[in-house]
């Protein structure tokens, strides 16, 4: 079974990259959305037939 990868919040000017503190392990395609209305992510944990909906790392 493939392992769960992480998501990074990278700040493009200095470099820093923090690991996004998920509530559970996400197995699927390294892409996601972005709702800037309610800033939250939007996961495909493909291999768990679900959604994952996250608030986005603050600034």
């Amino acid at each position: 079974m493939p392992q769960p990868g992480v998501m990074l919040n990278v700040d493009p000017v200095t470099g820093a990259a923090l690991e996004v503190c998920m509530e559970m392990p996400v197995q699927g395609p390294a892409h996601f959305a972005f709702d800037a209305d309610s800033n939250r992510l939007w996961i495909p944990a493909t291999l768990d037939g679900a959604v994952v909906v996250l608030p986005a790392p603050g600034q």
